[in-house]
């Protein structure tokens, strides 16, 4: 733990900033009383509480720290209660999400990424609360660049996004205009404490070799400059965005039963880039699929789309008919969790909402099999489709259980049963 400086010192400038930023992204979201921050208690996610907790004081909104114990470190619990009594010497409230896993050997730092991002969301859709505050700053905009342009990543990856939607919650990215210095100086201006992750400095990880290139090419880069480059991918990854929406708007059917289905030949007279995002967006929409998606594996769908071969991508299928592309959910690989109770999401992509407790799962093959021999008629949908696709859109569905029967199936199936299930951002 660090604990460096003997004066308080509120850098106007900083603070300045961070309104300025923060004001700007928040509009969009100025209902909102309570904001979570995402919480390591390293330098950077501590400048951010500091910060923002002047901010909520001076905007009569409330914050919460979330902190996840990845239990990747033997000290990482310890570290985790030190961080939460900081918290409540400074008056705010805090919680503790633990990451509970097997031994990970592999792709440490991506799935650690992906269970603290699980965690945080699902934290804060149990407590009705939709934003979410992280640290990101100058210099992990320049890693993140570095980083795509090594692995051949697409535009969409060259920069951190002010603001995204993960798991339903919205995450903001406040400090992006901040450089790490100006961090560090802040903390120690004000006498701030801080925790050090010494897994940071371990070359075995990619973005710890790259972050010494990064705070490098910083150093010698006109700040402001490197600043406007970042707005200017921004700029640019929007206009593709707005041109590939504007696409699946008035091209693509997007069903509430999960899939989409668009014409070919229209498709494949767009520009390059554009195809490219719509087939990232039409994955996100489908798959649900939170996480960046590499831009070859784009590009082989595209591909794929040319030779009408199916394929699959980031939890999504691509088949084809006649000139027509299907995407559905892509059934067996990864299967969701039971829903259990009242009101919720399943699967990242319905929401239900019910009037008694519920039990919503995956049919099994076997059960659907039998239904359908009961209920042939539930393949009677979307005739545009063949058969064997309509069973397969039938097995990405919720299905609501009592005891071991299957009581409905959303759009298709209903035995008394006062269920509300709606695809989440299904038009969008």
């Amino acid at each position: 733990m660090c604990e460096i400086g003997h004066y308080k010192f509120y850098m106007t400038i900083l603070l300045d900033s961070f309104s300025k930023e923060f004001e700007q992204i928040f509009q969009g979201f100025a209902s909102e009383k309570t904001i979570a921050i995402s919480l390591s208690g390293g330098v950077d996610s501590i400048v951010l509480l500091s910060l923002a907790n002047i901010w909520a004081k001076s905007n009569s909104k409330k914050i919460i720290a979330l902190t996840v114990d990845h239990k990747l470190r033997e000290e990482s619990s310890v570290e985790a209660c030190e961080v939460s009594e900081y918290c409540q010497s400074l008056g705010i409230d805090h919680r503790i999400l633990v990451w509970e896993h097997d031994i990970i050997e592999t792709n440490i730092q991506e799935k650690a990424r992906e269970a603290r991002y699980e965690l945080i969301s699902n934290w804060c859709k149990a407590n009705s609360i939709s934003l979410v505050l992280t640290a990101h700053h100058l210099g992990d905009q320049l890693e993140q660049l570095l980083i795509s342009v090594s692995q051949g990543s697409g535009i969409y990856s060259f920069n951190i996004p002010r603001v995204n939607k993960i798991n339903g919650i919205n995450f903001l990215r406040p400090l992006l205009k901040i450089s790490k210095d100006e961090l560090i100086e802040y903390a120690i201006s004000n006498n701030l404490k801080w925790w050090e992750d010494r897994t940071n400095s371990q070359d075995k990880y990619l973005r710890n070799r790259v972050r010494p290139l990064a705070e490098s090419l910083l150093k010698i880069s006109d700040k402001k400059r490197v600043i406007t480059s970042f707005a200017n991918i921004e700029r640019a990854s929007r206009a593709l965005s707005c041109m590939a929406l504007d696409f699946i708007k008035n091209h693509v059917t997007i069903s509430d039963m999960g899939y989409a289905k668009f014409d070919t030949k229209a498709f494949l007279t767009l520009q390059d880039e554009i195809k490219f995002s719509c087939l990232r967006h039409l994955s996100i929409i489908i798959g649900r699929r939170d996480s960046e998606i590499r831009l070859d594996s784009i590009m082989a769908v595209n591909e794929a789309i040319e030779s009408k071969s199916p394929k699959t991508l980031a939890g999504c299928e691509f088949l084809f008919l006649d000139d027509k592309c299907v995407i559905i959910r892509e059934f067996g690989r990864v299967m969701p969790d039971d829903f259990k109770g009242k009101e919720g999401i399943w699967d990242g992509r319905f929401k239900i909402v019910s009037s008694k407790d519920i039990i919503i799962s995956y049919a099994k093959i076997e059960a659907i099999n039998n239904l359908l021999k009961e209920k042939p008629e539930l393949l009677d949908f979307d005739k545009d489709l063949q058969k064997n696709i309509r069973k397969k859109i039938i097995l990405t569905l919720p299905c609501i259980f009592e005891l071991e029967k299957i009581i409905a199936i959303p759009h298709i199936y209903n035995y008394d049963c006062k269920v509300h299930i709606e695809l989440i951002d299904g038009k969008k």
